[in-house]
């Protein structure tokens, strides 16, 4: 829909956003494509809220940090390898659940399969006329104010600590001026439980230790907190805690952020939502994927505070009085935004080509993946090409092809003590897991039964069509009073709901995944209260 309006067009976009992806980004996909057909629209935008696994081989999975049941290569490694292409523009942001050494190769941003792109620790980019910004990761106060300090392979502390957000990635963030539309993020700011109404119906979904959370205040990042209340962007969405959440934070002067967090993609769990987001934008009949100019300012004014190894250096964002000293002036992005395009074929589009290094294939589908190393560290030609433009050297890549692992029993990190995240409820010890040790050949039986087991389930429940795979729910209140529910799309005629966001009248779109797709990679059914991973979320 547009509206002329002299030399500029008013445009919706829609804009489909999903929660925790947890490597089921086919079936994401599919959902899309069959409320596509139901409603009669087309979706130009995918953003994905975190815990994306963009997982190719199985030495991309030795580098993820998840429960033994949740370790499967699930889909992304059939777009990796070109089997399959994304039927949509996709840009996602990293939580704590990745392969963090496809992340670590692309810091500052890059294609991880043809249409999809990964945002870097932070990022800026424009479409279509959206601006949209993103951080990846979530918070852990111990590593904060850390630099950018891990190396390859990752031992058991840094596994951990390298999702774990840095200060210089935040401030980066506090240095934008110019509006901002969508911000993405894995973790929630903190505070923004007080913008929402939905808190007692949160508290019913969540478990136990998730409940102390909410109720002692603990919920979110306070870095993200700054973000919000310096950046002030039209929406803002995010996951990790796979449930469903709108809130509206009013900012003054009329300026509001309209709040959505989302689910994990499993049967039940509301993960996809479709918004429709007003732009303005010059005439242009095919929508352009740019970088974006004040970003690339940002970049050179903060390259100074950058630093690569695992030393405390307190930036001073968390403070209240914290003023932006690192913004760019007008003329200097000018300047950097010329030189710039002089290097990128006269333009801010980021190229489209995907080359798959020979050395780095994807996963064949069915050998072993459990058994697998680490991968050494590799450096993606995206990212040497993207800074050789930007006239910046490569300093994460100088320092980790500088300094090796150090010798078994010595860390480049200080040894950090369990976390949250780490417990669990049958801990043993000094806070450490009781995992029972199993062997590679019962692990691997334990996955492939639990995938068997999940398929079996799901078609036991839905008979009939085999591909009938979402649902469109109605999410409304006065809906679920009359226990209106739409149906499944193969057999059942699909309704769409009337949910809206909170605070505003856009009608959009709550979408959940009801069975495994063919193929494989059915999700996981399990009752989300049972389900282990969301003591980590």
């Amino acid at each position: 829909m547009s509206e002329e309006g002299g030399q500029r067009t008013r445009v919706i976009r829609k804009v489909a956003v999903a929660g925790c992806v947890h490597g089921e980004i086919e079936t994401i996909y599919k959902t899309i494509q069959k409320l596509e057909k139901t409603e009669k629209m087309k979706v130009d935008l995918l953003v994905c809220c975190g815990d994306f696994q963009a997982v190719r081989n199985p030495e991309d999975l030795a580098c993820m940090v998840t429960p033994k049941k949740y370790r499967l290569m699930k889909t992304f490694y059939k777009y990796y390898s070109g089997k399959r292409k994304a039927p949509v523009l996709t840009v996602f942001v990293g939580g704590n659940h990745e392969a963090s050494n496809v992340h670590l190769s692309l810091f500052n941003g890059g294609w991880v399969a043809p249409n999809i792109y990964y945002m870097g620790h932070a990022n800026v980019v424009n479409f279509a006329g959206l601006r949209i910004a993103g951080i990846s990761g979530i918070y852990n106060q111990r590593h904060y104010h850390l630099g950018f300090g891990e190396t390859m392979p990752f031992d058991d502390s840094q596994l951990r600590s390298v999702y774990h957000i840095r200060e210089a990635s935040v401030l980066r963030l506090l240095q934008i001026a110019r509006p901002v539309d969508i911000m993405l993020s894995h973790d929630w700011p903190h505070g923004i439980m007080g913008f929402g109404s939905n808190n007692k119906d949160l508290l019913d979904m969540w478990t136990q230790q998730l409940r102390r959370t909410i109720t002692s205040n603990d919920v979110g990042n306070p870095a993200l907190s700054k973000i919000l209340h310096v950046m002030k962007p039209r929406y803002w969405f995010a996951a990790h805690y796979h449930v469903r959440f709108p809130a509206e934070v009013s900012h003054g002067s009329g300026s509001k952020t309209s709040f959505l967090a989302l689910g994990k993609c499993l049967p039940d769990h509301e993960f996809l939502q479709v918004v429709d987001v007003e732009v303005k934008q010059p005439n242009a009949k095919v929508p352009k994927f740019e970088y974006d100019p004040e970003w690339l300012a940002i970049m050179h004014s903060t390259a100074g505070v950058m630093h690569y190894d695992m030393k405390k250096r307190n930036l001073g964002t968390l403070k209240p009085d914290y003023k932006p000293e690192h913004r760019p002036r007008e003329e200097d992005i000018a300047k950097i935004t010329e030189e710039f395009k002089s290097a990128n074929n006269g333009g801010l589009e980021i190229p489209l080509e995907f080359a798959r290094p020979v050395e780095l294939k994807a996963w064949d589908g069915k050998s072993d993946f459990l058994g697998a190393r680490q991968a050494p560290y590799r450096c993606s030609v995206q990212t040497v090409a993207f800074l050789r433009k930007l006239k910046l050297s490569n300093r994460l890549h100088d320092f980790l092809s500088n300094n090796p692992k150090p010798p078994p029993g010595q860390r480049f990190c200080e040894p950090v003590p369990p976390s949250e995240e780490d417990k669990s409820t049958n801990r043993k010890g000094r806070g450490r897991r009781a995992t029972p040790r199993l062997s590679l050949a019962s692990t691997r039986r334990e996955a492939e039964a639990k995938q068997t087991r999940s398929v079996r389930s799901v078609r036991s429940a839905r008979s009939g069509d085999a591909h009938a795979a979402h649902s469109v729910r109605t999410t409304s209140p006065a809906a679920r009073a009359r226990g209106v529910r739409g149906g499944g799309v193969g057999g059942a005629s699909g309704a769409r709901g009337d949910a809206q966001m909170h605070g505003s009248p856009r009608k959009l779109a709550a979408v959940e995944a009801a069975t495994g797709l063919a193929g494989g990679g059915a999700p996981e059914v399990a009752p989300a209260a049972e389900d282990e991973e969301w003591q980590e979320c």
